[in-house]
């Protein structure tokens, strides 16, 4: 029979030794930490089960540390150093940096990036590099981001200037050949589908600049 065991054995830092089977406060207090780094992602239930498992090897391969599913010393003192910065604005770190701040940016980076930074909150040439591909990669995604816009434009003008002004010509067109349209009319019409088309060129090369 498999029993739920409850905490017991402490770390250094304060906080038991929690593993999967664990139940308890504690293991709530972990599961709102684990909640404020990677979303609301885990119920906080006081149950220590396999996705609180899952998570806490998440956030130790974050920490770059021992990846054992296990919320040891390591992996309190990892949560007890960034939770204070998480959902916070945060001053500009740069190469010469020091301080938990950088370790809340070296974990961020392993868990979103995949980095493997080590995290000793030291702002040093690894950082600044991985730092340098992030913000590349946010730039590519930013602009990918545009393109889309502007494709999305470009299909949206095409619909408008075909939906629009063009299907009312042709519906005029018809007028014309069935009944007898007043000049005055007819002038007013084109050039309201004149106006509606040039609008929609304009559109089209404002989405190719």
């Amino acid at each position: 029979m498999n029993l739920r065991r409850k905490t017991s054995e402490g770390t250094r830092a304060g906080h038991s030794n929690l593993r999967k089977g664990d139940t308890g406060v504690e293991v709530k207090t972990l599961q709102e930490s684990l909640n404020l780094f990677f979303g609301i992602v885990l119920k906080v239930d006081g149950v220590f089960g396999d996705r609180t498992e899952e998570f806490v090897k998440k956030f130790q391969s974050a920490c770059n540390i021992t990846v054992d599913g296990i919320a040891g010393q390591e992996t309190w003192l990892c949560l007890d150093q960034i939770k204070s910065h998480i959902g916070k604005s945060h001053p500009t770190q740069r190469k010469g940096d020091k301080g938990d701040y950088v370790k809340y940016l070296q974990v961020w980076l392993n868990g979103y990036y995949n980095s493997q930074l080590a995290v000793d909150g030291n702002f040093g040439s690894k950082t600044e590099d991985v730092v340098k591909q992030f913000q590349l990669q946010r730039e590519k995604r930013h602009l990918l981001q545009q393109l889309h816009c502007k494709q999305q434009l470009t299909e949206k003008t095409f619909a408008e200037i075909h939906n629009g002004p063009m299907q009312t010509l042709a519906f005029l067109i018809r007028e014309v050949e069935i009944h007898e349209v007043p000049q005055q009319e007819l002038l007013e019409y084109l050039r309201d589908i004149y106006h509606s088309i040039l609008v929609g060129v304009e559109n089209l090369n404002d989405s190719k600049n």
